[in-house]
């Protein structure tokens, strides 16, 4: 009786098969949880321009009152306001899509607006946690924080809101 050493061919296809398989399962999930990563990346950069649209508006009352829908803290090196409130925030490198807006009823919103290259499966994440971080559509003023039948929670397109003050 002869004793065979090694592999056949085909055995060693199926091993091959099989480690393609679960490879291409491994990069599935893996693309879905690096979507939720950066849906979380916006999310705290949101706190972080909330945190710091506070304290910027605690040193900064009587510029603060100026603040309007019309002339919201933007990214722009020639604007003081951003530059003092980058000094306040994580990663402000990382800011230049964010923004503070007012609302007529005079409160302050975060104002994320993606950039035309940025990724619809990472919005997608958002509409699911909107409801409990508090992700809105729109500024839409303090009464929808009031009255939840009124609220427009984030669905999933154009800019995301979360209110700062």
């Amino acid at each position: 009786m002869k004793v065979r050493k090694g592999f056949t061919l085909v055995e060693l296809l199926i091993v091959i098969v099989i480690i393609g398989i679960l490879a291409a399962a491994m990069l599935l999930s893996s693309g879905s949880a690096t979507d939720s990563a950066e849906a979380s990346n916006i999310i705290n950069a949101m706190r972080s321009m909330k945190s710091g649209s506070m304290i910027w508006y605690s040193n900064n009352m009587d510029e603060a009152a100026l603040l309007t829908a019309a002339n919201p803290i933007v990214a722009s090196t020639s604007d003081p306001r951003w530059n003092q409130l980058m000094e306040l925030v994580d990663n402000p490198g990382k800011m230049q899509d964010y923004a503070i807006v007012a609302h007529a009823d005079g409160s302050w919103w975060v104002r994320f607006t993606p950039p035309g290259g940025f990724k619809a499966s990472v919005l997608e994440k958002l509409p699911g946690r909107a409801q409990s971080i508090g992700l809105f559509n729109t500024a839409i003023g303090r009464t929808a924080l009031v009255s939840p039948a009124t609220t427009d929670y984030y669905s999933g397109s154009g800019a995301v809101f979360m209110v700062a003050r």
